[in-house]
């Protein structure tokens, strides 16, 4: 009665061992004074339930000039328990499974989103694995286990195992993009249809990391935005949406798309001037004649700007083009060295580019004729020649090159009688409809 015992601690892990805490024993006297007794001469100590978790007791008993004995009380709790293995195994729930640990009356899981503190608990009664459901799709969880002993109605838990980090899989997958901007200045978009969409959301930004705004849902895999502006540039996104149990789910953002709403414009000489006429194309312009060479749309006054005459590079450039295509030397070929046809090509390319930064110049190969064509009309030889050579000169001086020609030829190299205008030389409105064709193909790769 005259005594206190104080353990090292009032809680132990389970090792397989008899836990034995270091005991002290304070004696108190009529006046309040204390003593320290001294184990095996002034007491003894009796361990018990000491091993396995649940309630310990170590009983202390006095000898010699002491009597008398008291019990104290101290837990076993289970061990620190393995982490968890777990997979997402869909949408919306995570798997988990462990290895039990001895003495443990049931288990404590605990589960929330990476990064939060929103921690949500489960008990388990001791099965080996355990089911999260009801969890948010594609999202990262972080998960922990304890077990605990229950004694006399009260649960005495173990420590925590170490996190482990588990996303659960995506209730629709996201689309990949593509975009381009057609020759009607419209930006335009395509993606991949993703198993179990039901539709498609469409999102537009102006910067690549500002805010992007939903512009359109649609069942569709492409869509053509129809409202912007002309020279401005845009950032497009799509979100896969599909319905699971009368719950909806939207994917994770596509890749981002980025498009400029180019103004087109297309130079050339009469067979440039038939697309015009049996083709043309909205919001596309043409800079045309008929009998045009470079040194001609270079110098020449053969077109106007408001009421002033200019030549054609002053028309192209009144456009501030971002896109500009360009046919010249069908009408130079049988009277100009090559060198020289290049030389006003070349003049026209830089004063395009200081005028219009950013541009960009596709050079476009000069179309087949047939050998009926009339005299003065350059035959295959001349043609195949002079393609080759502007090939070269068009890589020398960093532009793009489009040979379209392929499309228009026979298997002899001559222009196909499907495409002959009537003198085997220009193009008839199938034709003019068909290079269209090639050219939207082209934007969209390039």
């Amino acid at each position: 009665n005259n005594c206190t015992i104080t353990l090292s601690a009032e809680s132990f892990a389970y090792t397989g061992k008899a836990i034995t805490p270091q005991v002290s024993v304070q004696f108190i006297n009529d006046i309040g004074s204390t003593a320290a007794l001294r184990a095996g001469s002034d007491y003894e100590l009796r361990f018990s339930a000491n091993t396995n978790p649940g309630k310990a007791l170590v009983t202390v008993t006095g000898k010699g000039v002491y009597s008398g004995s008291v019990s104290k009380a101290f837990t076993i709790v289970p061990q620190k328990m393995q982490a968890l293995k777990a997979i997402g195994i869909n949408y919306c729930a995570i798997k988990t499974s462990f290895v039990r640990v001895p003495g443990a009356t049931g288990y404590q899981l605990c589960i929330a989103p990476s990064g939060t503190l929103d921690f949500q608990y489960y008990e388990s009664d001791g099965k080996k694995a355990f089911l999260f459901s009801d969890l948010k799709d594609n999202t990262k969880y972080k998960l922990r286990i304890r077990a605990y002993v229950k004694i006399e109605g009260k649960r005495y838990y173990g420590a925590y195992s170490d996190y482990i980090t588990v996303k659960t899989k995506a209730a629709v997958g996201a689309p990949a993009i593509t975009g381009f901007c057609q020759l009607n200045a419209l930006p335009e978009l395509h993606w991949n249809a993703v198993k179990g969409a039901t539709k498609y959301f469409v999102y537009r930004s102006t910067s690549k990391n500002g805010t992007y705004t939903r512009i359109a849902t649609t069942k569709k895999l492409a869509f053509t935005d129809k409202k912007v502006k002309l020279h401005k540039t845009y950032y497009y996104v799509v979100r896969a949406y599909t319905l699971k149990g009368g719950k909806a789910y939207v994917s994770v953002l596509s890749n981002k798309v980025k498009i400029q709403s180019k103004k087109t414009v297309f130079v050339g000489d009469s067979v440039m001037e038939g697309v015009r006429i049996y083709h043309g194309y909205d919001a596309a312009s043409y800079v045309t004649k008929v009998g045009v060479g470079t040194y001609t749309f270079y110098n020449s006054n053969y077109f106007t700007v408001g009421d002033r005459a200019v030549t054609g590079v002053e028309k192209v450039i009144s456009y501030s083009p971002e896109r500009v295509f360009i046919m010249l030397g069908m009408n130079e070929m049988p009277y100009k060295s090559h060198a020289a046809i290049f030389e006003y090509y070349r003049y026209i390319i830089e004063d395009i580019r200081e005028a219009c930064p950013g541009v960009q110049i596709v050079i476009l190969s000069v179309s087949p004729t047939k050998p009926t064509a009339p005299a003065g009309y350059p035959k295959k030889g001349a043609i195949n020649s002079y393609n080759k050579d502007l090939k070269a000169f068009t890589k020398k001086m960093g532009c793009s090159w489009f040979d379209y020609t392929p499309a228009f030829k026979n298997a002899d190299g001559y222009l196909l009688d499907s495409c002959d205008g009537g003198d085997g030389c220009h193009w008839n409105p199938y034709s003019a409809k068909l290079f269209i064709t090639q050219i939207q193909k082209y934007i969209k790769i390039h």
